[in-house]
């Protein structure tokens, strides 16, 4: 016999997770077989756009500024904001 699932319920056993992002629904409802690539069986993209190295530099720069500023600390010449061109090689992969 099938029992009712609640949504979190399902969401965590396609995904993993108990939860459904906007960014999930908007990929289903653009290809649903990229959504079972991406989400269910979690296979990486195939190329990572610009725009997210870009966000993921400036984040990992502000998160190391204000991890020393939290922390006490002055924000060093070789760390924090002044880190963001090693943050977008890294992330970039050069």
């Amino acid at each position: 016999m099938i029992t009712p699932a609640n949504p979190n319920q399902i969401a965590e056993a396609l995904t993993g997770r108990n939860y459904t992002s906007f960014s999930a629904i908007t990929t289903y409802q653009a290809c649903p077989l990229r959504y079972f690539f991406r989400y269910v069986e979690g296979l990486p993209e195939e190329t990572v756009g610009s725009s997210l190295v870009f966000g993921g530099a400036i984040h990992s720069a502000l998160e190391a500024h204000f991890r020393e500023l939290l922390a006490g600390n002055s924000a060093p010449e070789d760390r924090g904001l002044n880190n963001f061109p090693r943050c977008v090689q890294f992330l970039v992969g050069a």
